[in-house]
């Protein structure tokens, strides 16, 4: 029994990529057990295995509050996740018209680099929201803001569910034009992952930071 329910298999295939599989994190926007953007974020973990990807999903409820000293085990996490990701997917509910406190935590938690090492710079990044009403791309917009601020390579796909409360069928993301959005996003996540990740290097690579 496929793990896919509403995807049309045959018209995603996996796709053959060179070298390891590409490997993703994915942050979500709420610490609440079974929120719609947690499970949207497992929605596109599956869609992105099922292409011959790698995911991690982080949960935000382990982070300590804003603030506290540095050092903890779940933030050395999250940064070793980032570090590993080849690229990021975000999804945050829409409060009060942009990001979550949940998911803008996460970011906060995070340097642009550690150890030498961008936990950001250079890999492409996708980004969703989920709405209890209407529809809205504040927070998508925002996120992408955020990413192109950080030097991710935001991808063109914006996905809003809304009245997500509506859209979700024992947890998982009914079939639907909102679906066939989100696989779109998915696959594109995908193939810009692949196409960017030999060149990152060279595109870190700048003038401003040569000696």
């Amino acid at each position: 029994m496929t793990d896919l329910p509403a995807l049309a298999v045959d018209r995603l295939p996996a796709h053959a990529a060179d070298g390891p599989p590409p490997r993703f994190l994915l942050l979500y926007g709420s610490a609440r057990p079974g929120s719609f953007s947690h499970l949207l974020a497992e929605e596109v973990a599956r869609l992105l295995r099922h292409l011959g990807g790698e995911t991690r999903l982080f949960d935000p409820a382990t982070l300590p509050p804003p603030g506290s000293p540095p050092g903890d085990a779940a933030t050395a996490e999250l940064h070793a996740a980032a570090l590993w990701s080849d690229a990021q997917f975000w999804c945050s509910p829409e409060n009060y018209g942009t990001v979550s406190a949940v998911l803008k935590h996460q970011l906060d938690s995070c340097p642009p680099v550690v150890e030498g090492r961008p936990l950001f710079g250079g890999k492409p990044l996708a980004t969703a929201q989920v709405c209890g009403a209407g529809p809205s791309f504040n927070t998508t917009m925002a996120l992408a803001t955020i990413g192109r601020w950080l030097g991710m390579f935001v991808t063109p796909s914006l996905v809003c569910v809304p009245q997500v409360q509506t859209q979700f069928e024992g947890g998982r993301l009914k079939a639907s034009p909102f679906y066939d959005q989100l696989v779109d996003l998915a696959e594109e996540l995908f193939k810009v992952t692949v196409a960017l990740r030999a060149g990152r290097g060279a595109l870190l690579d700048r003038y401003s930071k040569r000696a």
